[in-house]
């Protein structure tokens, strides 16, 4: 069996991609941790926009931006927090 058709029977079994606007993580992380790779404050999605990266001031996350993002996820999402 070619490597190519096993990727395809891979592909066809988990459905392929989640649709466009969906996020399978979510990563919070304070300002000016190593993780926030200098990014202000604010919510900044990768460049294929499945990853979003909030990056907060204060003790945490504000709630409402993670309830907002966790309504886009897809079925296996998760949010991982760093404090400092």
């Amino acid at each position: 069996m070619r490597v190519r058709s096993r990727f395809e029977r891979l592909w066809r079994s988990v459905g392929g991609l989640p649709p466009p606007g969906q996020l399978s993580l979510v990563v919070a992380v304070p300002v000016g941790c190593g993780m926030a790779d200098d990014l202000p404050p604010g919510v900044h999605f990768n460049a294929d926009g499945r990853v979003a990266t909030v990056v907060f001031e204060g003790a945490g996350p504000d709630a409402k931006v993670l309830a907002g993002l966790e309504a886009r996820w897809v079925p296996s999402g998760l949010v991982v927090t760093t404090h400092p």
